[in-house]
């Protein structure tokens, strides 16, 4: 079980020095993370009951600000997801994704970019779309404005 293959899309290219950089502060954020100071185990446990409870069809998910995808790989397991994109500008953060989105049994495609930008270029169709807010995953059925979301 798991993802035979991951690929990636690098957009921006960062020097040696601003890598090292970000690792560092990517390992300070994954302390609060991993101590649920942010509250990350509730958020994403509410994900993943929205997407059990509320999304009864397979779906295309769009993970905008995905970081190290850690959470929201937990937050996918045993669900319907048929396809995963995630965007992040960390190459720190895309680099642990790359790892931890293996286990996913379907396809995924990990874009490093502005956020803006790459939604511009026109990212595959998504029928889920999750962009963090204050931290914390906000995901509502794309296309759907009135649709409830993970975050209410």
């Amino acid at each position: 079980m798991g993802n035979a293959h991951v690929e990636s899309v690098s957009i921006a290219h960062r020097e040696d020095s601003t890598h090292a950089i970000s690792f560092r502060a990517w390992q300070t954020y994954r302390k609060l993370v991993d101590n649920n100071y942010l509250f990350h185990r509730e958020a994403y446990g509410r994900l993943h009951r929205f997407l059990i409870d509320d999304v009864a069809a397979p779906f295309r998910f769009l993970d905008v600000a995905c970081g190290d995808a850690s959470a929201t790989v937990g937050a996918l397991l045993g669900t319907q997801i048929t396809h995963y994109h995630g965007i992040d500008q960390s190459a720190a953060a895309l680099t642990l994704a790359r790892e931890a989105l293996a286990v996913l049994d379907c396809p995924v495609v990990i874009e490093q970019n502005d956020f803006v930008a790459a939604l511009n270029d026109s990212p595959a169709p998504a029928d889920i779309v999750c962009a963090r807010r204050k931290n914390a995953p906000s995901c509502a059925r794309s296309g759907a404005s009135s649709a409830r979301t993970a975050a209410s």
